[in-house]
């Protein structure tokens, strides 16, 4: 009888180690489909959020230019991008300064739809706003002082004080270089000054008539654009070498290489140019003033000379 009993007792302790066993495998598998799922849709989410920066800030840097295009660009971009969009909505401020995204869209589950769970929606919601910039790293070493710029039409800017406006031609805006101090005027002039000017900087402009810049400078400058097609100042790709930032100054005092006051930043398409070597070198730049979009320091309130730059707001 107890040879039984002990039987009877090793059987019952196998089957309950078995269905514990059966229990707990079963437990493994479900809490793998929802760890994997949940990882799932973090990465989906993830995905969907830089997707949508990236798209808001490719549409405000075309939003300086033209609202209806900047809306065209952004629904070309989230239907290329971003696949199983359920709902999409794009606001732009009136003044044409903010562009808010929203975009939803359904993603299946891996394994959890085996168990009776639906799809799931997720959404992300971001706003880019556009103000002047206060700061850049990278400006051409030449200045042009404050006025009101004309945007598209072509404008001849030079340091030469014999050069000026004749009637039926295109204006001539007067440009002062500016001294780098203890970097190539060359290389500032053709990779960009290396050092960060920003509003309210003092900067002071060549003593003397020499530039230490070569007379095909402008031609080098111009031929760093290989894009295909080549660009041209209404159809260009960002960061383009030919579009250069000028610092808009006003002079603090009238000495000719006195200090000059920043009071904003512009944007100039180069389309040609030279340098002519003298007594007094003189650079002339032929070419456009655009609206156009960088990564950079800003603030409201600031005078508006073309230049924005642009921040995400989540």
């Amino acid at each position: 009888m107890k040879k039984r009993s002990i039987l009877n007792k090793l059987k019952e302790s196998k089957g309950s180690t078995s269905l514990v066993f059966v229990c707990s495998v079963v437990l493994i598998v479900i809490l793998s489909a929802l760890v994997t799922d949940i990882g799932y849709v973090a990465y989906e989410r993830y995905s969907l959020s830089r997707n949508v920066d990236s798209i808001v800030m490719s549409g405000a840097q075309t939003l300086a230019d033209s609202r209806e295009e900047c809306i065209v660009s952004i629904k070309r971009k989230v239907s290329g991008r971003i696949k199983g969009v359920s709902e999409m909505d794009i606001r732009i401020s009136e003044n044409n300064r903010e562009i808010t995204l929203l975009v939803k869209k359904n993603i299946g589950y891996i394994f959890l739809r085996y168990v009776g769970f639906k799809d799931k929606q997720i959404e992300s919601r971001v706003t880019a706003k556009l103000s002047n910039v206060t700061s850049y790293t990278g400006i051409s070493p030449v200045a042009v002082e404050s006025a009101e710029l004309s945007f598209g039409d072509k404008c001849k800017l030079t340091n030469s004080d014999i050069e000026k406006s004749k009637e039926n031609d295109e204006p001539v805006l007067k440009i002062i270089p500016i001294d780098t101090q203890d970097e190539s005027f060359k290389t500032s002039f053709i990779y960009g000054y290396r050092k960060k000017v920003h509003l309210g900087m003092n900067l002071n402009a060549v003593s003397g008539g020499s530039l230490n810049i070569d007379e095909n400078s402008v031609d080098e400058l111009i031929y760093k654009c290989r894009h295909e097609p080549l660009c041209s100042y209404d159809n260009y790709t960002l960061g383009c070498p030919r579009i250069i930032i000028l610092p808009v100054v006003e002079k603090e005092d009238s000495s000719l290489d006195g200090a000059m006051k920043v009071v904003g930043f512009t944007a100039f398409f180069v389309e040609r140019g030279n340098v002519v070597k003298g007594l007094k070198d003189t650079i002339t730049l032929e070419g456009r003033f655009i609206r156009y979009t960088v990564k950079a320091s800003t603030s409201d309130g600031m005078p508006d000379f073309g230049l924005l730059g642009v921040k995400l707001v989540h």
